[in-house]
This record gives structure tokens, C-alpha cells and sequence, in this order.
């Protein structure tokens, strides 16, 4: 039946994975006044609003995921290729539940796209589709030492609440571009999703991170590897945070915030309170490692 499925019709469907986008670039700018920025975005949230397009997008999603197969070559022909970065996120989701290998290459070449949120995505596709090839590239992303997230870069000292209006659309274009996104953002997950041990030193080596999401990421990680080399470096670290382990914080509650006062608040949350999230990564992650042998396969 998928095949009776025109490609016409696939076309209009990976069309209908896009929400209306507006210029990040302007948000922040020196050369654009600032309420001209905050009025710019509002604006755009008015009419995404309006719009509604999301029922279309999931229905499109839908469709296109039931069609399996027979949408893999029009989603990395079009979708992957698509200037809207919406698009590009969706398909490779979409790339991820289907499951095809003929996925592989294309996404691992995609892991060099110019949105974070999209490369995040990437990784978490190869992940889905576990295929070995997906490992070393990988790999090389992990090995850039770039954070996983860089919301400090975003922040002043002063925290968020210093924030001016100009500041705060920064935070915004942050959000929109995936700019605060590093390199690593998801890798860790995908490498574990994969289950190749041969990324289990490289990630023990990732918990010396200076960046405490990259280290939360690459823990989790390494508790569903579920090799023992990881346990010793574990509790070495797991030692070394419950000497400067911070209260636990209460979450706030935001009701009607506005989308600006949510993403600072979110960023905010992501620079202030790591440790306690990383500590409660790291054992999770020994807890999962309890029950394992002491030694290694032989065969690894």
C-alpha cells in the first residue's frame, strides 16, 4: 500500500513539516532597537499562535512515519536539505522512528548542521538506528571538549535577572538558532544507545568536563554501557561532589510567564543548580552498574 503512495504526495507532506519562522539574526542585534526586537517577537509568537499550524505538522509526521520505508529517500532528499531548520529537526525524527540504515550516512553528515537543535536531533536518529558507523563520528564530536550546552555564555555574572532587554534576545536567538547548543549536545546518549563499548573510555575521559551537563550526560551514558571500567571513575567523581553538594533547589512556579521569562528562567535553572543534577546522574548510574561483573568481556 506504501508504495501506491505518490511522490507528490510525500513532497506536500514533508511541506507541511514547517512552522512559520522568523529572523533570529535580528534578535540581540546592536543595529535593531531593542523593543523593535521584544515587539518582532511577540509578534511572531502571536501569529504562530494564531496559525495553528501543529495539528498539520503532527499529522504530516504521522503520515510520514506510517509510510516507513517508502519516505526515507523523499526525507533525505528534501527534508534533510530543507532551509527551514523546523523541517530538517522533524525529518530526521521522523528518520530515527523509521529505522532505515539508508539513514546512516546521510545523518552522520548532518551532524554538521549549522543549528544545534538539529544536530542534537541528529545524534539522538543515530542512536534510534544503532548502527556501529554512527560510533567513531561520534566519537570526534565528543573529543571537541565543547559543552554540551553553553548557557554561561548567555548569562552575566551578575545571573539572569541582570539581564537587560537586549540581553534577553539574545537568550531568544539562543533558543531559536540552537546556539546554545555545543557539539556534544546528545552524543553521549546516542554513544549509549548504540552500546559500543569502544565509547566507554572516551566518556569515562568526558566526566573530567569542566561543563557539569556534558559530565551528567556522559554519566548517564555510561550506566546504560554497563561497563565495569566505568564504576572506579564514578565514585571518584560521585566523592568529589558530595563535598560541595548544593541544596536542593524548589522548582518556581511561572504561570503566564512570558516565552522570554521562560527560556531565562530554563537557562537559569541549567546554570544554577548542575551539581545537584549531575550527583543524582552519577549514582543512578553506579546503581545501574551494581549488578555487573567486575570484569570486561573477553571478547572486548
Amino acid at each position: 500500500m506504501n508504495e501506491d503512495v505518490a511522490d507528490k504526495e510525500i513532497e506536500a507532506l514533508i511541506a507541511q513539516l514547517a512552522l512559520p519562522e522568523m529572523n533570529s539574526a535580528v534578535l540581540g542585534s546592536e543595529a535593531v532597537p531593542a523593543e523593535q526586537q521584544r515587539d518582532a517577537l511577540h509578534t511572531h509568537v502571536r501569529d504562530l499562535r494564531a496559525a495553528s499550524p501543529y495539528d498539520a505538522l503532527g499529522e504530516a509526521a504521522e503520515r510520514l512515519a506510517a509510510l516507513g520505508s517508502r519516505a526515507v529517500a523523499p526525507l533525505l532528499r528534501l527534508g534533510l536539505r530543507s532551509p527551514s531548520w523546523g523541517v530538517r529537526n522533524t525529518s530526521v525524527m521522523l528518520l530515527g522512528e523509521i529505522g532505515d540504515v539508508r539513514a546512516v550516512e546521510p545523518l552522520i553528515a548532518a551532524l554538521d548542521d549549522d543549528n544545534g537543535i538539529v544536530r542534537s536531533g541528529v545524534a539522538a536518529a543515530l542512536g534510534k538506528l544503532g548502527d556501529a558507523r554512527a560510533v567513531e563520528p561520534l566519537l570526534q564530536r565528543l573529543a571537541a571538549a565543547e559543552p554540551a550546552f553553553k548557557p554561561a555564555s548567555l548569562i552575566p555574572p551578575g545571573g539572569a535577572a541582570s539581564l537587560d532587554l537586549r540581553g534577553k534576545m539574545r537568550v531568544m536567538r539562543a533558543v531559536m538558532d540552537g546556539s546554545f547548543m555545543g557539539s556534544a549536545a546528545g552524543v553521549a546518549s546516542a554513544l549509549a544507545e548504540i552500546g559500543d563499548r569502544r565509547a566507554t573510555l572516551p566518556l569515562i575521559e568526558t566526566l573530567n568536563s569542566l561543563d557539569a551537563t556534558t559530565q551528567r550526560e556522559a554519566a548517564e551514558a555510561l550506566g546504560k554501557l554497563g561497563d565495569p571500567r566505568a564504576v572506579e571513575p564514578l565514585h571518584t567523581l560521585l566523592a568529589r561532589l558530595n563535598e560541595f553538594a548544593p541544596p536542593t533547589p524548589e522548582p518556581a512556579e511561572t504561570p503566564g510567564a512570558s516565552i522570554e521569562e521562560q527560556a531565562r528562567y530554563a537557562l537559569a535553572q541549567i546554570q544554577e543548580f548542575p551539581t545537584q543534577m549531575l550527583r543524582d546522574a552519577v549514582q543512578a548510574a553506579l546503581d545501574q552498574l551494581a549488578n555487573v561483573p567486575s570484569e570486561p568481556p573477553t571478547a572486548f
